[in-house]
Protein backbone atom coordinates (compact mmCIF):
# COMPACT_ATOMS: atom_id res chain seq x y z
CA UNK A 1 0.00 0.00 0.00
CA UNK A 2 1.31 3.54 -0.61
CA UNK A 3 3.19 5.81 2.06
CA UNK A 4 0.30 7.76 3.87
CA UNK A 5 1.48 11.28 5.43
CA UNK A 6 0.11 12.62 8.54
CA UNK A 7 -2.72 15.50 8.38
CA UNK A 8 -4.47 17.02 10.83
CA UNK A 9 -7.27 15.11 10.36
CA UNK A 10 -6.09 11.78 10.43
CA UNK A 11 -3.99 9.88 7.99
CA UNK A 12 -4.33 10.29 3.98
CA UNK A 13 -2.38 8.50 1.09
CA UNK A 14 0.48 10.02 -0.48
CA UNK A 15 -1.04 11.05 -4.13
CA UNK A 16 -0.04 9.59 -7.26
CA UNK A 17 1.87 12.42 -9.81
CA UNK A 18 -1.50 11.94 -11.98
CA UNK A 19 -3.86 12.68 -9.28
CA UNK A 20 -4.60 16.42 -9.90
CA UNK A 21 -4.80 15.69 -13.75
CA UNK A 22 -7.03 12.41 -13.63
CA UNK A 23 -8.93 14.71 -10.91
CA UNK A 24 -9.19 17.82 -13.50
CA UNK A 25 -10.26 15.38 -15.99
CA UNK A 26 -13.24 14.35 -13.62
CA UNK A 27 -14.75 17.52 -13.21
CA UNK A 28 -14.23 18.68 -17.23
CA UNK A 29 -16.28 15.63 -17.60
CA UNK A 30 -18.98 17.13 -15.64
CA UNK A 31 -18.12 15.62 -12.30
CA UNK A 32 -18.69 16.62 -8.47
CA UNK A 33 -15.78 16.04 -6.53
CA UNK A 34 -17.37 14.98 -3.20
CA UNK A 35 -14.03 13.73 -1.37
CA UNK A 36 -10.50 13.62 -1.97
CA UNK A 37 -9.44 11.51 -0.57
CA UNK A 38 -12.20 9.15 -0.27
CA UNK A 39 -12.45 7.39 3.09
CA UNK A 40 -13.89 3.53 3.70
CA UNK A 41 -14.44 1.63 7.35
CA UNK A 42 -15.14 -1.43 7.82
CA UNK A 43 -14.75 -3.41 11.11
CA UNK A 44 -11.33 -3.42 11.93
CA UNK A 45 -10.50 -2.24 8.24
CA UNK A 46 -9.69 1.64 7.40
CA UNK A 47 -8.73 2.51 3.28
CA UNK A 48 -8.93 5.24 1.22
CA UNK A 49 -9.60 5.66 -2.36
CA UNK A 50 -8.04 8.71 -4.28
CA UNK A 51 -11.70 10.21 -5.27
CA UNK A 52 -15.25 10.14 -5.17
CA UNK A 53 -17.10 11.90 -7.40
CA UNK A 54 -20.81 12.30 -8.05
CA UNK A 55 -22.77 13.43 -11.32
CA UNK A 56 -26.41 14.16 -11.97
CA UNK A 57 -27.93 12.33 -14.56
CA UNK A 58 -30.94 14.42 -15.65
CA UNK A 59 -32.58 11.27 -17.68
CA UNK A 60 -33.04 9.24 -14.70
CA UNK A 61 -33.66 12.37 -12.72
CA UNK A 62 -31.07 10.69 -10.29
CA UNK A 63 -26.98 10.68 -9.72
CA UNK A 64 -24.30 8.50 -10.23
CA UNK A 65 -21.59 7.58 -7.46
CA UNK A 66 -17.71 6.86 -8.09
CA UNK A 67 -15.13 5.98 -6.67
CA UNK A 68 -11.85 6.07 -8.15
CA UNK A 69 -8.36 4.85 -7.25
CA UNK A 70 -5.94 6.23 -9.16
CA UNK A 71 -2.77 4.45 -10.85
CA UNK A 72 0.68 5.53 -12.00
CA UNK A 73 2.07 2.30 -13.51
CA UNK A 74 5.37 4.24 -13.77
CA UNK A 75 7.34 2.01 -11.53
CA UNK A 76 10.54 -0.57 -12.04
CA UNK A 77 7.90 -3.59 -12.20
CA UNK A 78 4.57 -3.39 -13.83
CA UNK A 79 3.66 -6.57 -12.85
CA UNK A 80 4.12 -5.56 -9.45
CA UNK A 81 2.24 -2.57 -9.33
CA UNK A 82 -0.63 -4.18 -11.36
CA UNK A 83 -0.42 -6.85 -8.75
CA UNK A 84 -1.06 -4.09 -5.92
CA UNK A 85 -3.56 -2.05 -7.71
CA UNK A 86 -6.04 -5.53 -8.62
CA UNK A 87 -5.25 -6.06 -4.47
CA UNK A 88 -6.72 -2.49 -3.73
CA UNK A 89 -9.33 -2.45 -6.09
CA UNK A 90 -10.62 -5.92 -4.97
CA UNK A 91 -10.57 -4.79 -1.43
CA UNK A 92 -12.35 -1.38 -1.93
CA UNK A 93 -14.69 -3.17 -4.20
CA UNK A 94 -15.52 -6.13 -1.37
CA UNK A 95 -15.96 -2.94 1.15
CA UNK A 96 -18.16 -0.54 -1.13
CA UNK A 97 -20.48 -3.68 -1.20
CA UNK A 98 -20.28 -4.86 2.65
CA UNK A 99 -21.40 -1.44 3.13
CA UNK A 100 -23.58 -1.36 0.73
CA UNK A 101 -22.80 1.88 -0.75
CA UNK A 102 -24.08 3.28 -3.97
CA UNK A 103 -20.46 4.00 -5.62
CA UNK A 104 -19.19 2.28 -8.81
CA UNK A 105 -15.54 1.73 -8.31
CA UNK A 106 -12.87 2.71 -11.59
CA UNK A 107 -9.45 2.51 -11.57
CA UNK A 108 -7.77 5.48 -13.30
CA UNK A 109 -4.45 5.59 -15.31
CA UNK A 110 -2.78 8.05 -18.13
CA UNK A 111 -3.47 7.41 -21.59
CA UNK A 112 0.40 6.94 -21.58
CA UNK A 113 0.65 3.75 -19.30
CA UNK A 114 -2.80 2.53 -20.78
CA UNK A 115 -1.01 2.23 -24.50
CA UNK A 116 2.33 1.23 -22.93
CA UNK A 117 0.84 -1.57 -20.35
CA UNK A 118 -2.83 -2.30 -20.10
CA UNK A 119 -3.47 -3.33 -23.94
CA UNK A 120 -1.01 -6.46 -24.22
CA UNK A 121 -2.98 -9.20 -24.03
CA UNK A 122 -1.80 -10.21 -20.68
CA UNK A 123 -2.61 -7.45 -18.67
CA UNK A 124 -5.85 -6.84 -21.24
CA UNK A 125 -7.38 -10.50 -20.46
CA UNK A 126 -7.05 -9.09 -16.50
CA UNK A 127 -8.73 -5.87 -17.26
CA UNK A 128 -11.16 -6.48 -19.45
CA UNK A 129 -12.96 -9.29 -18.58
CA UNK A 130 -15.52 -6.72 -16.87
CA UNK A 131 -13.33 -7.15 -13.22
CA UNK A 132 -12.19 -4.12 -13.37
CA UNK A 133 -13.65 -0.99 -14.47
CA UNK A 134 -11.14 1.93 -16.10
CA UNK A 135 -11.12 5.29 -16.81
CA UNK A 136 -8.18 6.33 -19.18
CA UNK A 137 -7.07 10.27 -18.97
CA UNK A 138 -4.90 12.15 -21.26
CA UNK A 139 -2.82 13.91 -18.82
CA UNK A 140 -1.58 17.19 -21.04
CA UNK A 141 -5.15 17.78 -22.08
CA UNK A 142 -6.27 16.72 -18.74
CA UNK A 143 -9.50 14.76 -20.25
CA UNK A 144 -10.91 11.64 -20.22
CA UNK A 145 -10.20 9.54 -23.45
CA UNK A 146 -12.20 6.40 -22.55
CA UNK A 147 -14.66 4.86 -20.18
CA UNK A 148 -14.08 1.04 -19.72
CA UNK A 149 -16.76 -1.30 -18.18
Amino acid sequence: MRTLLRAEEGWVPQRDSIHEAVRNALIRDGWTITADPFSMRYEELRVMADLAAEKSLLAERGTESIVVEIKTFGGRSFVRELEMALGQYFLYERILKRLQLPHKLYLATSQIAYDAFLVADGARAMLHDGMVSLIVVNLEQERVTQWID
